[in-house]
């Protein structure tokens, strides 16, 4: 990457530890008691955290197009790829979640099931995501040439109309279009860096201000709808909305780390960031190890639980995956030019 998309790597760890936050977060929030002052914390914990897979769709479109948009697309060149990297770490780590769930007794051995699971992208709830990237990789030199076709202002301003008519009306967790209009800011903001990084720190108070105000009503909405069961109407517009400012103001928060990069936390931001493919693989399994464990044992706590689980993935997964990385960036180098010998 380009050295002035490098706070790229900051809002790209941000929004890793957003999505173990949102999943941890989950499964506590419905056991709690629904006016406990313990719910509210985690109610906002999951608004502030809601941006993080628009917010990795958003880093997809700014990254593919800033570094694809003056060069020629060869397709099956930038497929094999994209989808290699993609879909061989998803496929082996289906595997893993099915004989899991095997072990756990939640279905039985099938080959046949497990090949489902692998097509659907449904072996466990988070791996949707791939099915959604990989159609946006399929379909980013459509969304290229049509953003050198034509004013890109015109264009988001277009797709930002569509996927809000989508959501209104169509909403489908897994396809594509429920968060076009997301890859299509990065794509804009790639398109006009300097211009929307200058205007971005230009209007900060007010970015932090509405981003602080449409949090909060997000959160209050989302506890409304799915905590005390009342019918908010179109909720999930209300999510649209107060993603798109979440994404803002993370990339101005982002931008602002990086000016302070000259820490040992700028490094293990990049570290988180270059590791957050594996870790938003495999973070799943370590919070359902950790709350299998804590439910034998007895531990019914449920806080308690959010918390331990919370720290046990911070220590295992995210030090696991940096290792991991660390080491495959080692080896394959090695392997790769014993193969061309």
């Amino acid at each position: 990457m380009r050295q002035r998309l490098a706070e790229v790597n900051i809002l790209r760890a941000i929004a890793c530890i957003a999505v173990i936050l949102i999943h941890v977060s989950i499964s506590s929030v419905h056991n709690l008691q629904k006016e406990s002052l313990n719910i509210i914390v985690l109610t906002l914990i999951l608004g502030v955290s809601k941006f993080a897979v628009p917010g990795f769709i958003f880093i997809s479109g700014l990254t593919l197009f800033y570094n694809y948009s003056n060069k020629k697309l060869n397709y099956p060149s930038f497929l094999k790829k994209r989808l290699s990297y993609v879909l061989i770490p998803y496929v082996v780590w289906t595997i893993i979640y099915y004989i899991y769930n095997v072990k756990q007794s939640y279905y039985n051995f099938s080959l046949i099931f497990l090949l489902e699971k692998i097509l659907r992208a449904d072996a466990i709830y988070h791996l949707y995501f791939i099915l959604v990237i990989v159609q946006f990789y399929i379909l980013f030199g459509l969304f290229k040439y049509i953003l050198k076709k034509f004013n890109s202002h015109a264009i988001i301003i277009f797709f930002f109309i569509v996927n809000t008519i989508f959501l209104k009306f169509f909403y489908v967790q897994n396809l594509f279009i429920q968060y076009i209009f997301f890859f299509i800011l990065g794509c804009y903001v790639a398109i006009n860096y300097n211009q929307f990084t200058y205007k971005l720190t230009k209007y900060k108070y007010y970015i932090c201000i509405t981003y602080i105000i449409t949090t909060l009503i997000y959160s209050y909405l989302f506890y409304q709808h799915y905590i005390l069961q009342y019918q908010v109407n179109y909720i999930i517009l209300y999510w649209f909305i107060s993603s798109t400012i979440s994404i803002l103001f993370i990339y101005y928060i982002s931008l602002f780390i990086y000016k302070k990069k000259e820490t040992p936390l700028y490094n293990t931001i990049n570290r988180i960031s270059a590791a957050s493919f594996y870790i938003y693989l495999s973070h799943p399994l370590a919070i359902s190890v950790s709350q299998n464990y804590l439910n034998k044992v007895g531990y019914i706590s449920i806080t308690g639980s959010f918390i331990i689980t919370t720290i046990f993935v911070f220590i295992s997964v995210i030090p696991l995956s940096i290792f991991y990385v660390l080491l495959k960036n080692k080896i394959y180098p090695i392997l790769r030019k014993s193969i061309n010998r």
